[in-house]
């Protein structure tokens, strides 16, 4: 896997879940308001890792 590519963090929601299965098919994918406002404070605020993932990735940088 390409370093710069590795995932630091995990989210999963039914916004998501609803984007990722409509990725492979062509179309409109279309979020209520509130969904998409909640994704959207996700992205530019994403989740510090946890402790136990931060502790992986020190180890994995060796």
């Amino acid at each position: 896997m390409n370093p710069k590519h590795q995932m630091l963090a995990e989210d999963n929601s039914p916004s998501i879940t609803r984007l990722e299965w409509t990725a492979g098919e062509e179309g409109r994918v279309v979020l209520p308001d509130s969904d998409f406002d909640r994704l959207v404070d996700v992205l530019e605020k994403p989740a510090r890792p946890l402790p136990r993932l931060q502790k992986l990735a020190r180890k994995k940088a060796r």
